[in-house]
């Protein structure tokens, strides 16, 4: 008889939070001066409002749970930042991203179009329309681009709004991976909710490339945790 094999240990809240916060230092070795700092101030205030009224402990409990949720939504930001500003460079790391748009949005982590060079197209699919992700030296990376495009029109019409984003330091028309998401919630809408499932479904029927992706490049193994990117 097959031994069963044991249940992963739980995971407690301080165990992601302590994650969190070896993301964010690494990056912002400041980070806990900042986060001392969001815990005591509010505390300090709210304990001298509470003298000064008369109502010490009433006060005390609201400046406990500001103190104890204040730095957690801090750290939480912070760690999101810290972690695309790690990985910024790293090819694949697109993927980390997208994966974290949730809900509205349709998409794979593994890419549409991608060569031996390394370079890298993903697609998304939301109210904004088809969204081209780039990652790679623009100018090369275009061709790849051109290419999706074109199988978009022929398998969903011309009419499918088409944006392309290429994922760069930011210059040359790029856009920083720390600011792709930002950068993709921003773009107007222009197809319903509908329309998002009809054309998902639609493009999942293509199959674009046929080239294997190049050897040590796992767009789905380089994500960081998502635990550590909500704190």
């Amino acid at each position: 008889m097959a031994k069963k094999t044991p249940a992963a240990p739980k995971r407690h809240w301080w165990q992601n939070l302590a994650d969190a916060y070896r993301i964010s230092k690494r990056t912002y070795p400041w980070i806990g001066w900042v986060l001392l700092a969001l815990a005591i101030v509010p505390l300090a205030a709210f304990v001298a409002i509470g003298f000064a009224t008369g109502h010490p402990i009433l006060w005390s409990v609201f400046g406990l749970m500001l103190a104890s949720t204040l730095p957690t939504l801090v750290l939480t930001r912070f760690t999101r930042k810290a972690a695309y500003t790690q990985i910024e460079g790293m090819p694949g790391g697109t993927a980390a991203v997208i994966d974290q748009l949730g809900r509205g949005w349709n998409f794979s982590t593994e890419p549409v179009r991608y060569n031996r060079e390394k370079d890298f197209v993903w697609r998304v699919v939301g109210r904004p329309g088809v969204v081209l992700i780039a990652e790679g030296p623009k100018a090369r990376v275009a061709k790849l681009v051109n290419q999706e495009k074109l199988t978009i029109r022929r398998s969903a019409g011309k009419e499918v709004p088409v944006t392309a984003l290429f994922v760069g330091n930011g210059d040359n028309g790029t856009v920083r991976l720390s600011e792709l998401e930002k950068t993709l919630r921003k773009l107007p809408k222009s197809i319903t909710n509908d329309e998002v499932a009809a054309l998902t479904s639609r493009l999942d029927r293509v199959r674009a490339g046929d080239l294997p992706i190049p050897k040590g490049i796992d767009p789905n193994r380089i994500r960081p945790s998502r635990r550590a990117l909500r704190g």
